[in-house]
Parts: C-alpha cells; sequence; structure tokens
C-alpha cells in the first residue's frame, strides 16, 4: 500500500523499507518496547522485521518515523484498517531512548490529520495496555477518549491483559499537524 510522506517540525515520516531492518531489530529487540505492544515478538529478530515489512506494511498503511535532522529511525506508526472502511486503528511505538522527548505526540497528530483529512477516515479508535500510561497520556493529548476497558491478547505475556480502549471522531478532529 502506498502512502504519502508526511511531515512535522521535527519529522519525516516516510514508507519503511529494507534499510531498515538492522535498525529496527535494534529498537525493537527490547523487551522495554515490545512489552507495551500487542502483537510483536520478543526476542526480535531480522526474520521478525522482514515479517512486519512483508506482511504488515502492505496492509496497513505504516509510516517510518524518521527525525528531520539526521534522519535517524525512531519507531513506527500505523492505521489498521478494520471491518468499516471510515474506521481505522491507530497504533505506533518507538525505540527507548526516544521515549519522552514528544516525538510519539508530534507524529500521531500527523497522521490522525492525514487521515481525516485525505483518507477519509470518519473514526480512528486505538487504545493502550493499563500498565503504560504514558502511551494513554499521548493519545489524550491528540484528542482521544476512553470509551471503555477490556482484555487484549498481549504475544510478548501470552495472556490477554486490562487494556484502555478510545476512540477519536472526525467530527471532534481539530487539524492540530504541526
Amino acid at each position: 500500500m502506498k502512502i504519502a510522506s508526511l511531515s512535522t517540525a521535527r519529522l519525516r515520516l516516510s514508507a519503511p523499507d529494507a534499510r531498515d531492518i538492522p535498525e529496527i531489530v535494534r529498537l525493537a529487540n527490547n523487551i522495554e518496547v515490545v512489552r507495551t505492544l500487542a502483537r510483536v515478538p520478543h526476542p526480535f529478530g531480522p526474520e521478525d522485521a522482514r515479517y512486519f515489512l512483508d506482511e504488515v506494511v502492505p496492509k496497513e498503511p505504516t509510516w517510518r518515523i524518521g527525525r528531520k535532522s539526521d534522519g535517524a529511525l525512531l519507531g513506527f506508526v500505523g492505521l489498521n484498517p478494520m471491518e468499516k472502511p471510515s474506521v481505522m486503528e491507530r497504533g505506533y511505538w518507538f525505540g527507548q531512548e526516544h521515549w519522552r522527548q514528544g516525538y510519539a505526540t508530534e507524529a500521531a497528530r500527523a497522521v490522525v490529520d492525514h487521515a481525516f483529512s485525505k483518507l477519509g477516515v470518519e473514526t480512528i479508535v486505538s487504545g493502550h495496555f493499563a500498565m503504560n500510561p504514558a502511551s494513554g497520556r499521548v493519545l489524550a493529548k491528540i484528542g482521544f477518549r476512553e470509551t471503555g476497558r477490556s482484555k487484549r491478547f498481549s504475544q510478548v505475556a501470552g495472556e490477554a491483559l486490562a487494556h484502555v480502549d478510545v476512540v477519536l471522531e472526525r467530527s471532534t478532529w481539530r487539524g492540530r499537524a504541526g
């Protein structure tokens, strides 16, 4: 699936490719990163990065998040198509050394704005494991509101974990990318 490149003040969001494999492995082969993700294994090796690029990226709009100043790969943000074409699920992850720098909020705003303004999306659902309140704060900053609690399977934990479900509607989005 071809995606548009997006740009923010500090970030360039673009299509990932095989050149990213070594850095994907380095960033994702960290239990602190993947324990907060639903469908990423640990340990994470080159074959997992290849699966991500060959099987996930073509089916789900996925952006490589790079820092403009040096091109460094920081993480990924994507949209997972849902049953209804007007609804997508947003997910993201960053290498641990890139946490707490505002990159997640900046990248997520750009993708949400793109989804609402260019892709015809009406509703974006998302969420986070309850043990990851930092992700909840990112979602709240963007405008997502909690819709409930559920259990979601974690590949790393091997079981369903407490999950906070959130939603953002196009009608309440104010186009705050930048």
